[in-house]
């Protein structure tokens, strides 16, 4: 899954491989430069380690329960449901509402409607043989389960559950019921699948999973403050803040070897990432100690080095190259010559020095 130069993922493979928020959750794995041997790390821990802790809390967290307690050893369905996956997911807003409509017996069936005196009988339209319930409408009705069995997932069986383009077929499902019932418009199974393919391939055209990103801007300067360079690239794969300021400290120790091998200075306004760049051993910071690890080494390659932190107010000039990034959609570099967007700046600075 990484590319040949052991450096980067190949994000193609991945996207052809995985799930999206598997894939995405590789991607936002920091590789290291320098290919140190494999180990095994636990992220929700500072210092890597497995907890029991800590594992329950990430167990009450997938399952959504929040402050709840656990009654018994057992939960019921609705709270064994992992509702903010579904929230999280990434599908149109009417599929989750319709999953989420079902898992509460909320859809309006005939059995449904009838306990609410809408209807005085309960029977199922399409088969004329059962209650309609929620479980019967969207899963044992012999025409939800000729779409399911004619869908790609070639399901058989409903004690499971279905993932992906379930989603879909359980919303189109919903929609020939209620026309059937309401419009008396009736649709083969086939042309129900038809419609679901269509509606999934529109809806990936403007959902295509990509790896997030985040813009680094490095300034270069020598020891009087004048300007020398600066570059502007797009780190792929970025998770969180502190990955993407993790992510610029180590693309600023790399640019600077670029310039001298004498003496360096890095300053960044993230006081967590300067410390644990100081701090060797003290804390592995899960999947970012690859990244804070590789700045050190390389900086080590100096003769003397240092790395300091420094308030934003005190770094102008890479924030208003941040708003030119906006801008921009690959790596660009100037040196000597500064770009005109902070030449005010650089000029103020100097001035004030």
């Amino acid at each position: 899954m990484v590319d040949n130069d052991g450096m980067h993922w190949n994000t193609s493979l991945i996207h052809n491989s995985f799930m999206e928020e598997e894939a995405r959750l590789i991607w936002s794995i920091p590789l290291s430069l320098f290919s140190p041997a494999d180990s095994m790390i636990w992220t929700k821990e500072p210092k890597d380690v497995f907890t029991t802790k800590s594992a329950y809390f990430v167990a009450r967290t997938c399952l959504g329960l929040g402050r709840d307690e656990l009654v018994g050893s057992t939960l019921n369905e609705v709270t064994k449901f992992p509702w903010k996956a579904l929230w999280r997911a990434k599908v149109p807003r009417k599929v989750k509402i319709c999953v989420w409509h079902g898992c509460m017996n909320a859809l309006p069936t005939k059995v449904n409607l009838k306990n609410r005196q809408t209807l005085t009988e309960d029977i199922c339209g399409f088969c004329d043989k059962e209650a309609e319930t929620v479980a019967h409408a969207l899963l044992q009705c012999p025409r939800s389960y000729a779409i399911w069995f004619g869908s790609p997932l070639g399901i058989r069986m409903f004690s499971r559950v279905v993932e992906g383009f379930g989603g879909w077929l359980i919303n189109m499902a919903k929609i020939v019921h209620n026309e059937f019932l309401w419009k008396g418009v009736d649709a083969l199974s086939l042309d129900v699948q038809l419609k679901a393919q269509t509606w999934l391939s529109e809806f990936k055209k403007w959902n295509e999973v990509q790896p997030h990103s985040a813009t680094v801007r490095i300034v270069v300067r020598n020891s009087t403050g004048g300007f020398m360079a600066t570059m502007v690239v797009q780190e792929m794969g970025v998770s969180s803040t502190m990955h993407a300021e993790a992510a610029a400290a180590r693309a600023a120790a790399v640019f600077s070897r670029h310039w001298s091998e004498e003496q360096v200075q890095v300053e960044g306004d993230a006081l967590m990432v300067v410390a644990a760049i100081k701090n060797a051993g003290t804390t592995l910071h899960g999947n970012f100690g690859h990244l804070f690890a590789d700045t050190r080494l390389i900086l080590q390659g100096f003769k003397q080095w240092k790395i300091s932190f420094g308030p934003k107010e005190t770094n102008r000039v890479a924030h208003r190259l941040a708003q030119l990034s906006l801008m921009l959609d690959h790596l660009i570099s100037w040196f000597k010559e500064p770009p005109d967007v902070i030449f005010d700046l650089l000029l103020e600075d100097s001035l004030n020095s």
